[in-house]
């Protein structure tokens, strides 16, 4: 069977568009500069992709402005192992397709009939009241090894940031930082150093109101080991468990097969 004449290996030559206008003053034509195009590029990509005003390439981290921003800059640096690490799922991640397209369906809608908008705020509460209330309306969820992309501070830079933002930061269980050392940090940061014990009444009370965030947690095989981290995770103050139960056997990510490939 032959080949279509839309796919990329029906021929080698690009295709160049161009456009033309009259000047009303003269009888000849002014061409504008020329895009040539890939055989299986249509002209409104080629039109969408020369209006880009931004380059990854020459973006600072302050600069971004968003998720797919960040994707580009980590791809450019990042080591490919690493990358590939972050980026990918299992299998055909199917479900990762699936879990990002999703949030396609939820649309914003504004309420600004008969209201006073002059100030808005985006604080919430959670669990009905009894997960606390925080400032800004997403939570940051467990995932793992954050040293792989910043070995100095790792989970301890992505809590700081649910912190700046008065949110809650839930921390994995297979992070690259310690439980303590995350409540050390924030607890630090806010002025309040847990001296002694961190049993003791003092610092209890100090967790109990200034420190907030969760602790995601599989349930192993080990259950004395299983229980003993339960309660390290209690009685460093951390507010929730966020129990991971779809894990009975780890997916098949092909891109750790090939982690050495470049």
């Amino acid at each position: 069977m032959g080949q279509s004449e839309s796919s990329p290996a029906a021929t080698e030559k690009s295709t160049t568009i161009e456009s033309s206008t009259t000047n009303p003053k003269s009888s000849t034509q002014t061409k504008t500069p020329s895009v040539k195009a890939k055989p299986y590029e249509s002209k409104d990509q080629i039109i969408h992709s020369s209006i880009q005003p931004r380059h990854t390439q020459e973006l600072k981290p302050e600069d971004i402005l968003s998720i797919h921003e960040y994707h580009e800059i980590a791809k450019r640096k990042l080591p490919k192992m690493v990358y590939d690490y972050y980026r990918s799922g299992a299998d055909d991640m199917t479900t990762l397709h699936d879990n990002i397209s999703s949030y396609k369906k939820f649309k914003l809608r504004p309420r600004f009939l008969l209201k006073d908008v002059s100030q808005v705020q985006t604080k919430t509460s959670l669990l009905r009241g009894r997960g606390g209330n925080i400032d800004f309306p997403i939570m940051i969820a467990p995932t793992a090894m954050h040293r792989m992309a910043n070995f100095e501070m790792g989970e301890k830079a992505t809590c700081m940031a649910s912190e700046k933002m008065g949110t809650i930061f839930c921390l994995s269980s297979l992070a690259t930082t310690s439980l303590e050392q995350i409540c050390h940090h924030v607890m630090e940061s806010k002025g309040m150093k847990l001296e002694g014990e961190v049993t003791s009444p003092e610092n209890q009370e100090k967790l109990k109101h200034h420190f907030k965030h969760w602790y995601q947690l599989y349930i192993l095989k080990d259950r004395k080991f299983t229980e003993d981290l339960v309660r390290r995770v209690e009685t460093f103050g951390y507010k929730a468990l966020v129990l991971t139960v779809d894990a009975p056997k780890l997916g098949n990510r092909e891109s750790d097969h090939h982690k050495f490939v470049y």
